[in-house]
């Protein structure tokens, strides 16, 4: 019959798993310190009347992609946590402008399920600027 070894102190082991965890938290933020965002294009609409464009993006900050998706020499055969996602939204843009500041060559190349690396810079009036949300809160802008 074999013997009990001992027990496994849980507290030793609660208090490693909540450092680890605390390495993660900055990275749970929606602001990129580096104003650059994974952009998926989740909705592109045309006014056919105006010509002009309407599309959301659907972000999460780069640095949490390098951090758990593009970053590690190992295979992890798990799905990665869920990003913290924000959103950002063009109205009324032309579609020469949008295809000039994503680098493509015809507006058929302007699809939703697209993937992006975009950078947002706080407070820019430039062309083709936008309204930053936390979609899970925020009815009104986060960011202008």
């Amino acid at each position: 019959m074999a013997k009990k070894s001992g027990t496994v102190n849980s507290s030793g082991f609660n208090g490693f798993y909540e450092n680890l965890a605390k390495q993660g938290k900055q990275f749970e933020v929606l602001i990129s310190s580096s104003n650059q965002y994974f952009a998926y294009l989740s909705k592109v609409e045309q006014n056919y009347k105006t010509k002009l464009y309407d599309i959301y993006f659907e972000l999460f900050t780069k640095e949490w992609g390098d951090n758990t998706l593009m970053s590690g020499s190992i295979d992890v055969q798990m799905s990665s946590p869920v990003p913290p996602v924000s959103a950002f939204h063009m109205r009324n843009k032309k579609a020469s402008d949008l295809l000039a500041i994503l680098g493509l060559k015809s507006q058929d190349n302007l699809a939703e399920g697209s993937w992006y690396l975009i950078e947002l810079i706080r407070g820019s009036t430039g062309t083709l600027d936008g309204d930053f949300y936390n979609p899970d809160i925020d009815h009104l802008p986060y960011i202008k």
